[in-house]
C-alpha cells in the first residue's frame, strides 16, 4: 500500500466494440507500458448472487509496442470501517484514523502478461460481492480506490459511490488480460443511449472551473435517474504530462429536460476543477441498466482543454488601496440564461510594506467576496447553491506575486435567474501580522473595478431588453 495515495487525493478532486490484437509477453520484446502510454476507461458487470466486476481497460495510445507486466500492481481501497478478517490482505489507518487503506487479498496473482501493439487493449478486473451471502453478515463502503500500472509513479483514481458498490466479501484483483472488458448485459436490437460532451471554450487558466454540458439521448430509457431526473455521469480527466487519470462521479450538476417527439434529451452542467498545466483530456460516461444489470456507456469523443497560468496582460487591476489591488475579468459580455459564468480573479500585493495574509484561494471559503448587482444597482441574494463548509487555511501574499482565484457565479450562488443587465464586483479584505500563526488585524478593503455583462434567453432574446430589475416584482 502507498501512503502517498491520500496526499495525492487531498492535494488534488463507448463500450468497446472491437478488441484489437494483444499477444503474450514472450512473443516479442518491448518496454513496460507507462501511464503516459495508456488511455484508461472503465466498465462494470453485475451477475448472479450479487457478484460484481469493476474492470479497467488500458488502450495503448503510443506509437510503440509496450507490455503490461506478469504481476499486476496492488490497488488500494479506502474504507469507512475495518473489514472482516480475510477480505483484504492487509489494512492501515489513514486520515487520522478515519479511513482504512486496504489491499485486495489476491492482488499479486501473476498472469502471462500482455503485449499491447499501438491501438491494442488489455484490462484488469476487481471482483467482490455487493450483498451479504448470509443474514447478519457485514458490509463496508469504500470511498475511493486507486492504483498504478507497471509500478509507474503516476496513478489512476476512482471516486464514485455508484461504481464503488458496498463490499460484502473478499475483494480480488486479477492479472492483466488481453482485450477490452465488455459487458454482456447489452442486448442485440436495444438502442443504447448516446452522450455528447460540450464546452464553451478549449483554453482555461490554472484553478479555473470549466463548465461542461452533457447532452444525453436515451430513447430506450436505459439510464437510471435520481430525484432531479439526472443520470449518473462519470467524468474522466487525463492529466498532463504523465497520463495520471481521475474518474469522478458528478455530484453537483443540474439537469434540464426536453422531450420533443417523445425522445428524452437531457443537459447536465458539470464543473471540472483541478485542471493541470498542459493538455487535459476529458471524457464522460453514464451508468445504464438493462433487465436489472448495469453497465457503462461512453462518449467515444473527448474534450481537449489547454490549461495555462493567466498572463499578466489578462489582468485588469482595480484601484490600489495601501499597495494592494484586485483584478476581475470575464470571458465575454453576453451569456446565455442558466449557463455558468467564470470569474477570473487575481489579488496582488504591489507595495504594502507590511506582511499580508488572507484566506487561501485553493480552499473554501473563497478568499474574496463576490457581489452581483442588477440594472437597478440592487445586489442579488445568494442562493442555497452556495455551500462553503470552510477550511479557512491561511495564505501569505508576497510582494510582486499575483495570486489567481478562479470562481464561477454558480459556485457563489449568484448566477442570475432572469435575463437582464448586471454588474459584478469582487472585494478582498486581507489581514496583516507577523505570521499566519500569530494574531492578525484587518489591513484594507480592496475592490475590483466593476465589470458589466448581459444575460439573454436564447429562445426569447427580446427578454433581456424588456427585463425589469432582477429585484423588481414581475
Amino acid at each position: 500500500m502507498r501512503s502517498s495515495h491520500l496526499q495525492w487525493i487531498l492535494c488534488s478532486a463507448a463500450l468497446a466494440a472491437v478488441t484489437l490484437l494483444a499477444t503474450p509477453v514472450h512473443a516479442q520484446v518491448s518496454s513496460s507500458c507507462s501511464m503516459h502510454d495508456l488511455d484508461l476507461t472503465l466498465q462494470i458487470a453485475d451477475g448472479p448472487n450479487h457478484d460484481y466486476v469493476l474492470a479497467v481497460n488500458f488502450r495503448n495510445i503510443s506509437s510503440n509496442t509496450c507490455t503490461l507486466n506478469r504481476a499486476a500492481d496492488e490497488p488500494s481501497f479506502y474504507l469507512n470501517a475495518a473489514p472482516p478478517s480475510g477480505w483484504f490482505a492487509g489494512c492501515s489507518t489513514v486520515n487520522a484514523g478515519s479511513l482504512y487503506e486496504c489491499a485486495p487479498s489476491r492482488a499479486s496473482v501473476a498472469g502471462p502478461g500482455v503485449t499491447l501493439a499501438p491501438g491494442a487493449t488489455g484490462h484488469q478486473e476487481y471482483r467482490w460481492k455487493t450483498a451479504p451471502s448470509h443474514a447478519g453478515e457485514p458490509c463496508v463502503q469504500t470511498h475511493w480506490m486507486d492504483n498504478t500500472v507497471n509500478q509507474d509513479r503516476v496513478q489512476f483514481l476512482l471516486l464514485s459511490k455508484s461504481l464503488l458498490k458496498p463490499i460484502c466479501s473478499e475483494v480480488t484483483a486479477g492479472p492483466y488480460l488481453s482485450g477490452a472488458f465488455t459487458s454482456d448485459a447489452v442486448a442485440a436490437g436495444v438502442p443504447l443511449p448516446t452522450l455528447r460532451a460540450e464546452s464553451d471554450k478549449n483554453n482555461y487558466y490554472v484553478r479555473e472551473s470549466a463548465p461542461m454540458r452533457v447532452l444525453v439521448h436515451d430513447p430506450g430509457g436505459l439510464l437510471p435517474r435520481d430525484q432531479d431526473s439526472c443520470p449518473v455521469v462519470l467524468v474522466r480527466l487525463r492529466y498532463p504530462p504523465g497520463g495520471g487519470t481521475r474518474f469522478e462521479e458528478a455530484w453537483n450538476h443540474k439537469c434540464t429536460i426536453d422531450a420533443p417527439g417523445g425522445v428524452l434529451t437531457e443537459e447536465t452542467v458539470l464543473g471540472i476543477s483541478q485542471l493541470r498545466t498542459g493538455d487535459n483530456d476529458v471524457q464522460i460516461s453514464a451508468l445504464a441498466a438493462l433487465r436489472g444489470r448495469q453497465f457503462l456507456v461512453n462518449d467515444p469523443r473527448s474534450l481537449h482543454w489547454n490549461v495555462a497560468e493567466a498572463p499578466s496582460s489578462a489582468r485588469q487591476w482595480g484601484p490600489q488601496v495601501h499597495g494592494l489591488a484586485v483584478s476581475l475579468t470575464l470571458d465575454k459580455e453576453t451569456y446565455a440564461l442558466r449557463r455558468d459564468i467564470p470569474l477570473h480573479i487575481a489579488m496582488q500585493n504591489f507595495a504594502a510594506g507590511v506582511p499580508i495574509f488572507g484566506d487561501s484561494p485553493i480552499w473554501d471559503p473563497p478568499a474574496v467576496k463576490v457581489e452581483v448587482r442588477d440594472a437597478c444597482g440592487v445586489p442579488l441574494t445568494p442562493s442555497d447553491e452556495a455551500i462553503w463548509t470552510g477550511h479557512g487555511l491561511c495564505a501569505t501574499y508576497a510582494p510582486g506575486q499575483p495570486v489567481s482565484n478562479e470562481l464561477t457565479l454558480r459556485q457563489m450562488g449568484l448566477l442570475p435567474k432572469v435575463p437582464g443587465s448586471y454588474t459584478v464586483v469582487v472585494t478582498w479584505k486581507p489581514l496583516t501580522g507577523a505570521s499566519c500563526d500569530s494574531p492578525k488585524s484587518p489591513y484594507a478593503t480592496v475592490e475590483s473595478s466593476p465589470v458589466s455583462f448581459r444575460v439573454v434567453d436564447e429562445k426569447h432574446p427580446e427578454a433581456a431588453s424588456n427585463a425589469k430589475c432582477a429585484s423588481s416584482p414581475k
